[in-house]
């Protein structure tokens, strides 16, 4: 910056260089701040003492299609308590 202001004389110099810095990428990339993720709300379930395989959630996804013409869905387990995950595949 001190060797463009020693041989131009530019005029409303702060002004341009922030006009510049602003429409930069990169700068409003990395200049930014970081985005904060607000913490998830606990369920009762999650705050309650509870055995080992009291709850369970389970969800599906599909039906998706595959090569042969045939379809399968996805089912996801959820151990709440062993935060443990399981998925399988159905063919239907």
């Amino acid at each position: 910056m001190t060797n463009l202001r020693e041989e131009f004389w530019v005029l409303k110099y702060l002004k341009t260089l922030r006009k510049v810095i602003s429409k930069c990428v990169i700068c409003k990339r990395f200049g930014s701040p970081p985005v904060e993720t607000p913490a998830g709300k606990l369920t009762v379930d999650l705050i309650r003492a509870t055995s080992v395989f009291e709850i369970i959630r389970v969800d599906f996804a599909g039906p998706f299609s595959l090569k042969e013409n045939k379809k399968f869905l996805l089912t996801m387990s959820y151990v709440t308590v062993k935060e443990s995950l399981m998925g399988d595949l159905l063919l239907t």
